[in-house]
């Protein structure tokens, strides 16, 4: 690849459309979720720890694997979405 500035960069990634498309997805997930520090998303009344795989709520806490913390984050992340099999199955 030839050598270029970050504009000409900036432009040929906008001729890309699959490129635009992925980078706009990217974008759009990493806002899915309100996050009260690093590892603990809020959604409500639930509190989803993924760093020690625990869900607050209530006053109680829930020790789940991995999986279904990722799973849960997942869907509380659009609540009312129905997620494909094919969208589960890549995010978590």
């Amino acid at each position: 690849m030839p050598v270029m500035d970050g504009v000409e960069a900036c432009r040929v990634m906008r001729t890309m459309p699959a490129l635009n498309k992925t980078i706009k997805a990217l974008l759009r997930s990493a806002n899915e979720l309100p996050v009260v520090d690093a590892t603990i998303t809020a959604v409500g009344g639930l509190k989803i720890d993924r760093k020690f795989y625990l869900i607050h709520q209530d006053g109680q806490t829930f020790e789940l694997p991995c999986k279904e913390i990722e799973l849960i984050a997942l869907l509380a992340s659009k609540p009312g979405k129905v997620f494909s099999r094919e969208d589960i199955l890549s995010r978590v």
